[in-house]
């Protein structure tokens, strides 16, 4: 009887730290003392023993590569790279990311620009990479707002409720969807479908009310549908970090009872869609996913059976990494170094 109620005690007092019940495994691990990588003491587990291995006391040596990396893990043949926080903040780029990327090319068979930016359309982002230095076409970049797109016209609405930025909403317009101002008039110009981005115009009392209504009013042949491009807690902005997406997404699923469709990253068809377009049939532990964001890049990635490496630049925060099960496949401080670890693991 002790026994289970100091085990009830600790999963209590865990859920209220960490906001999750933990499993038993996590309950119950062992730590390796220089990452703190968890391993369940009943198992020994050898993905535990070999990265012990690694991480030898007295050794003094230490390692941010995964343990599996060192038991014959095919090599990294394609690359996921996020872009703000990652790449560049703002409009300048994180140390030697440019010569980084140009390396980069070199080692992979190809390179996709992952992002969940909704601040510009991907014509003027484009145009934002270019000034920076980076040499990337509009192809090689699949982006949450593109998913967002094709979603709608996949549903037929015509006539979306769009919480974004005015340039992200040229690429509705592109795609032929009918892009109402939202300053004005009644909710019937819209179909019951909202798309909630990075809109800070928006995320006023009046436009959250206005989008609340729409979901909440019926219409008939178009299930009310509330889309949320991602749903990351914050960016880092040149003056700090600032608030995102998920927030305002989340007031609006609490209010109308509704759970919204995540486009971007971290949602497993984004990461899917992302690799189909540098081909078919390749495995994904053939694909790294490198970005500054613990949740979203990295362990949505590993999630999807990707390798996932974590940047210390952008939006990370010290011991994000330590929040992470699994762990990421490699913790680096930024892109430059996500490159040379890529290059020192296909030798």
């Amino acid at each position: 009887m002790l026994q289970g109620s100091l085990l009830a005690a600790a999963f209590i007092l865990a859920r209220s730290i960490g906001g999750h019940r933990p499993s038993p495994t996590v309950a119950l691990s062992a730590f390796c003392s220089s990452c703190g990588l968890k391993a369940p003491r009943r198992s020994a587990s050898l993905r535990y023993r070999r990265h012990y291995h690694q991480h030898r006391p007295g050794t003094g040596q230490t390692t941010s590569m995964s343990t599996s990396s060192a038991v014959g893990e095919k090599p990294i043949e394609y690359a996921l790279v996020d872009l703000s926080g990652t790449l560049h903040i703002e409009s300048e780029p994180t140390p030697d990311a440019i010569a980084a990327l140009t390396k980069l090319r070199s080692l992979v068979k190809g390179v996709r620009f992952v992002t969940n930016t909704t601040k510009e359309s991907q014509r003027q982002l484009m145009a934002r990479l270019k000034a920076i230095g980076f040499d990337i076409d509009s192809s090689e970049i699949f982006s949450s707002l593109s998913a967002a797109v094709r979603l709608i016209k996949e549903r037929g609405v015509e006539r979306p409720f769009l919480m974004l930025s005015e340039s992200a909403k040229e690429d509705f317009r592109e795609a032929g969807a009918c892009v109402v101002d939202g300053q004005g008039g009644e909710e019937e110009e819209h179909d019951p479908c909202v798309v909630v981005g990075l809109a800070p115009d928006s995320f006023n009392y009046d436009t959250m009310t206005k989008a609340m209504r729409l979901l909440l009013t019926p219409s008939p042949g178009i299930p009310p549908t509330l889309v949320a491009i991602h749903k990351s807690r914050y960016f880092m902005r040149s003056d700090g970090l600032a608030m995102s997406v998920g927030p305002f997404a989340c007031a609006l699923e609490y209010a109308t009872g509704l759970t919204a469709e995540v486009v971007g990253k971290p949602s497993a068809g984004f990461f899917r869609g992302a690799m189909r377009t540098l081909g078919d049939g390749i495995g994904e532990e053939s694909v790294v996913m490198i970005g500054d964001d613990a949740t979203d890049d990295v362990q949505g990635a590993v999630a999807c059976g990707l390798r996932g490496i974590l940047v210390k630049t952008g939006k990370y925060r010290a011991g994000d990494e330590a929040k992470l099960d699994p762990q990421p496949t490699a913790v680096v401080d930024n892109f430059a170094k996500a490159v040379e670890w890529i290059e020192s693991h296909n030798k």
